[in-house]
């Protein structure tokens, strides 16, 4: 064990290093972090797990509460029966005619989405899906993504990757649900989608 007396006035010494301790108590989650001056203070990590759900039963769309962050990381692992395009928005944003995707299909020339109402990740039928999207919400006038997903069929076709590009201006930097949906068809019960974020 360490035991330090009057800290907050004499700072702590380990290995001869003098470090002064923070005199309250650190939030959850939070981390002890130097200054470079031997000043000790609580920091959240850089990366923070804001959600990890499953969807208990097959839904057209899929709303996943999150805190507004600057950055944002989405891994997701969907399903679908019957759909014939898989999109991705937030704040209920489907339906908006300023989204703009980008695609490539197995290294293929670029795309354009005739789907300006939301981010496009993928087109099929009966697939599974599996991909990463990173968020960037730093702007206050574009939200810029950037995915990369696996498509399998649901009969022993050959997986097809897509990596693609979405924008959407946007004013506001508020965001407060990450939105998955289907066209025509469901997401499967048992879908998995992981949300990390940075943590400002």
């Amino acid at each position: 064990s360490l035991n330090c007396s009057n800290i907050n006035s004499n700072g702590c010494i380990i290995n001869g290093l003098v470090y002064s301790l923070p005199s309250t108590r650190g939030a959850a989650s939070t981390t002890l972090k130097e200054d470079g001056s031997g000043n000790l203070i609580w920091e959240l990590p850089d990366w923070i797990q804001l959600a990890d759900e499953t969807l208990a039963s097959a839904s057209s769309t899929w709303s996943i509460s999150v805190p507004n962050r600057k950055k944002y990381e989405i891994n997701f692992t969907l399903g679908d029966n019957t759909g014939t395009i898989f999109g991705m928005t937030y704040n209920n944003t489907n339906g908006l005619t300023d989204w703009q995707t980008r695609f490539s299909i197995n290294n293929g020339t670029d795309a354009s989405s005739n789907a300006n109402n939301y981010c496009q990740l993928v087109s099929g039928n009966n697939f599974n899906i599996s991909g990463t999207m990173v968020f960037i919400n730093a702007s206050t006038t574009m939200k810029n993504m950037t995915f990369q997903t696996i498509l399998a069929s649901s009969t022993a076709a050959v997986p097809v990757r897509t990596d693609g590009v979405c924008a959407r201006f946007d004013a506001s930097v508020a965001v407060n649900h990450i939105d998955f949906f289907v066209n025509n068809g469901s997401i499967t019960a048992g879908s998995r989608v992981i949300i990390m974020g940075s943590r400002n």
